[in-house]
């Protein structure tokens, strides 16, 4: 059995992983697929050519895929986005990487991981990068956690957000809050009725409009 690609959530009973792998990969190795020749341009690669190798990472991975610990799979995303840096001879390679480290930042609530590895993706790869993030926000703000979680995840998306502006990069903060803010307010109109109603969603709202006020009038670092 594989690992699956929807990944599962935090917490709940242990899942065994005799059905996945015989062995437990180490939880500090980030195992290499294996290179292949490199291709020039900015094109992702086919199904076909993540496949397999897919399947293979995430199976060698499954002890990482599973684990349920939070501060452990914000780990393991970020061990990947370094380990895509050091990639230089595979574009597959190099495209699994970035995307499964911001996949699994995301199911973390890893922002600052999730954003960078958004950005470093669509550096290289003919991918919708201000769609991953406002999306990856979206999902992590609309996630119910606990208070001190939530606090610290927006403190988060606040330092990345006067980060970026002092990179010289206000307008992609603007237009990450901007669409984040229409993605939750579609999924408020579009999903259960009850969605526009609830504090989660609110307070997700509230906040990206303060921030992005914050970011326009240039004072977002006080």
């Amino acid at each position: 059995m594989g690992v699956p690609t929807d990944f599962l959530p935090l917490q709940g009973e242990p899942v065994p992983l005799a059905d996945v792998l015989p062995q437990e990969a180490k939880a500090s190795e980030v195992v290499a697929i294996e290179t292949e020749v490199e291709t020039s341009g900015r094109q992702v690669p086919s199904d076909q050519e993540l496949s397999e190798k897919l399947d293979k990472f995430r199976a060698t991975h499954a002890a990482e895929y599973f684990n349920r610990d939070r501060e452990k799979r914000a780990a393991f995303g970020r061990r990947l986005l370094e380990a895509s840096r050091q990639t230089k001879h595979s574009r597959t390679e190099r495209y699994i990487l970035l995307n499964e480290a911001r996949q699994i930042a995301n199911r973390a609530s890893d922002v600052e991981t999730m954003l960078q590895a958004g950005r470093e993706l669509a550096s290289q790869f003919d991918v919708d990068a201000a769609g991953l993030s406002a999306a990856g926000v979206r999902d992590v703000l609309l996630r119910p956690v606990d208070s001190a979680l939530r606090s610290a995840i927006l403190e988060q998306l606040k330092q990345v957000m006067v980060q970026w502006k002092s990179d010289g990069k206000r307008d992609d903060a603007q237009k990450l809050l901007a669409d984040a803010i229409g993605l939750i307010n579609s999924a408020s109109r579009n999903e259960d009725e009850n969605v526009a109603d609830t504090e989660i969603t609110k307070s997700a709202l509230q906040y990206l409009q303060l921030l992005a006020e914050r970011i326009n009038e240039g004072n977002a670092g006080s």
